[in-house]
Order: structure tokens, then sequence, then C-alpha cells
């Protein structure tokens, strides 16, 4: 038996790898800052049988508690989405994780394995393929582009619009939002420094992961809760770009299985893997189908609005996980189903999709090609 610190272990990922250790007999305590947007107080899915810290990363006199005895590192917690404020993705993101070594070897150097959340976000564009000219890793989008509207990624020889192709781990990093970055300089921080603490770590490379415990009340991350309870109050859906732009959608419970079989495989230390089904889906596609199971008409609007950062189409090539034995499980739409029955059963919190938006709109994240639109109606 194992004992096993998650980090963010409350959340959804993170309370996902929880189930699993537990079930397999680990002794498993999270550290959890259950802090808003996130979470409105303590989640009613906290299990009786784990040892809950409420404390922050940033805070060594927290880690110290937390990782007391700990042997294997699960580190979910992070800032993360479109929120405001770049300075606080690197203290969160990438700073606590070099605390988290320091405090590990200071307690005597029993942590031996972390498994550490990175994101697809840092492929940026991620690869394309132009029918003429192959396969190519895809630059960022200019901002002359967005603001006349193209949307598709332009192949770099002819200026024709390429086509998604799952992104395997080789292409090159092109963060372009502040999350991505600070995973990319998490990633060069564990990689590097993990192994002169000691401390085996791999990175994991999450798709667009959703479930039941996704956060109904963070308006930065998380289309699948908000379009649902948009939906369920009869409330319009903003979708940015024109809605053709493609995500690799993936299971939490499918998430989960790979952080804990990467963590007891030796053959997985020192590497990067993504975590993904190599499919693409539209958002609208998404927004269709979550229409059918709730049983409503979906009211989208497309104004033609984009977000600085965020990148047209991302599909991850998962083929180095398959080779330790994994694959998803859990098809997107069993996942859409799963999720639609978890979230009817909870009171709808206040809409926090408002909110969100023209806080990203004030920082300059939400760029408007025409008239402001109120969301509050």
């Amino acid at each position: 038996m194992t004992t096993a610190l998650v980090t963010g272990g409350a959340g959804l990922i993170g309370s996902h790898i929880v189930d699993a250790l537990c079930e397999a007999g680990h002794e498993v305590r999270v550290l959890d800052k259950l802090v808003e947007p996130t979470h409105q107080g303590r989640p009613d899915w906290l299990r009786p049988d784990v040892d809950y810290v409420i404390g922050d990363i940033r805070s060594p006199t927290d880690l110290r508690r937390a990782l007391q005895g700990v042997e294997v590192l699960f580190h979910l917690a992070a800032f993360g989405g479109f929120a405001p404020g770049a300075a606080d993705y690197f203290e969160t993101n990438v700073t606590s994780y070099a605390r988290i070594l320091e405090v590990a070897q200071a307690l005597g150097g029993r942590l031996r394995t972390a498994v550490v959340a990175s994101s697809q976000a840092i492929y940026g564009e991620g690869t394309a393929t132009c029918p003429e000219h192959g396969a190519f890793d895809a630059a960022l989008r200019s901002a002359e582009d967005l603001e006349r509207g193209r949307w598709t990624v332009p192949c770099p020889a002819c200026g024709a619009d390429a086509t998604p192709s799952p992104t395997p781990e080789s292409a090159t990093a092109a963060p372009n939002s502040p999350y991505a970055l600070s995973k990319l300089f998490l990633e060069t921080a564990g990689l590097r420094l993990g192994p002169a603490y000691g401390v085996s770590t791999t990175m994991m490379r999450f798709g667009l992961t959703f479930g039941r415990r996704q956060s109904p009340t963070n308006p930065y991350c998380g289309i699948v809760s908000l379009f649902t309870q948009r939906m369920l109050r009869n409330k319009p859906i903003l979708i940015y770009e024109d809605g053709r732009q493609r995500r690799d959608f993936i299971s939490a419970r499918d998430v989960a299985r790979a952080c804990v079989l990467t963590a007891f495989d030796d053959r997985a230390s020192g590497r990067v893997f993504n975590v993904g089904t190599g499919l693409g889906t539209k958002v609208l596609d998404v927004v269709h189908r979550l229409a059918e199971l709730l049983g409503v008409e979906p009211s989208a609007v497309m104004p033609g609005w984009y977000r600085v950062g965020e990148v047209r189409d991302l599909i991850t090539d998962a083929t180095a996980l398959s080779v330790l034995g994994w694959k998803p499980e859990v098809s997107l739409e069993d996942a859409l189903t799963d999720f639609v029955a978890w979230f009817r059963e909870r009171p709808l919190p206040p809409d926090p999709f408002p909110a969100g938006v023209r806080h990203m709109r004030a920082a300059g994240i939400v760029r408007t090609r025409s008239r402001p639109i109120d969301f509050d109606d």
C-alpha cells in the first residue's frame, strides 16, 4: 500500500484520481484550497475515508502538513482557464511545484514519484495538414486574421485552409496564453528539477476534460457545464468564433485512469504523455447533443467574438500512452449522457456566465467584432 497525495483532489480530475486510488487500496490524502470560483464551499462528493487538508499549494506550512509520509504525488491543483491575472498562473502553476520539491526533501525525501497535470494548450494550434503541402506544426493565428473573422489555420506555404490532425508529444510547443505558458514552464521545471530532488516526474498533457463534478460556478473554463446550465435556464449561449472549432473531449474517468497507470509504471518516468481520444469534435456538435439530452432548443449566439490565446483546433495523439496499456473507455456520447444525468440531480447555482464574459472583456481577453450583446438577458 502506498501513501499518495492528490493536490486539487476535490476537483474534477483530482476527485476521480482519489476514487481510483482508494479502490486500489492506497492510503490517500488531499490538499485543496476549495477556492472560488471553482468551489462554493465543501463539495458533497468528498470521501469519508480520505484525509483532506484544506490549504494552499503555495504555502510551505500547508505543504508540510500534506506531504508528511507521502510517497507518490498527483499534482492537479492549478490556476486555469481564461481568468484575468497573468501573474497568478505562474505563481500557482510553476512556483508551487518547486516549493513542493523543497518541502518534500526537507521532510526526509520519502516522495519518490510525481504525476503532474499539464495541458494540450502548450501546443498552441497544434498539428495541421495541407492537401498540397502535407503536415506541419501550425503557427499561431494572426491578430489580423482574427480581427477580420478568418478563424481557420492557414498553410504556411500556400495560405490555404488547413485541416487539423492529431498532435503528438514531439510537436513544437507554441503556447499562446498565460495558462499555456505556465504549463510549459511547469513541465520544464518538473522534468529538470524533479530528478535533482530524487523525484521521478511524469507530465500529463490533458485534452478537454469534463464529467460529473465539473465546477458549475467557474465562468472561465468548463464549457460543457456552462452550456448545460445556460440551456436549463433558457438563456442564450455565446459561441466564440464560428462554433466549428474542434476539441478532443475526454472523460475525467479516463484521465484519472491514465494518471494512476503512469504513477505505478517505471516506463513513464521522466516522460511526457498526451491524454486524449485522438478525435476532434466541433463545439457546435456538443451544443446540439447536449440540447437533445436536455430536451431543449438551444439558443446559440455567434457574434464573431473571440478570445485572445484560444486555439482553433486541438486533437491529441495518445499513441505513446497506449503503449503502456491505456486507452479511453468512455465514449463522448456516454460521457455527455452521464454528465447531464448528474447535473440534473443538482440545484442550479447562480449563473456565473455573464460576469465571466464581462470580466474577460474588461481584461481584453474577449475581443468583439460586432456590437456588444448583453448576456444577462
